[in-house]
């Protein structure tokens, strides 16, 4: 129990304020990419590409992070 604890307050100090911020920065470029729409199609074109990119790495390792963290308190 002890050691879920402390597991549980390490996920919820460290990890969950470093993915809001991954999300809140990934909403930001997303929004500025569609704002940007037209204006350099290459730039615009490697924007949404990187956004995308961004957007997958976010989704797995919060999913990573979610399916870790709930088996480490959890089992």
């Amino acid at each position: 129990m002890f050691l879920g604890s402390n597991v549980f307050l390490w996920c919820g100090w460290t990890v969950w304020p470093a993915v809001a911020v991954v999300g809140i920065i990934i909403r930001a470029k997303f929004f500025l990419g569609i704002t940007l729409v037209g204006c350099v199609q290459v730039g615009d074109n490697f924007f949404r590409l990187c956004t995308n990119f961004l957007v997958l790495v976010h989704s797995l390792s919060t999913h990573f992070l979610l399916k870790h963290c709930s088996r480490t308190i959890f089992v």
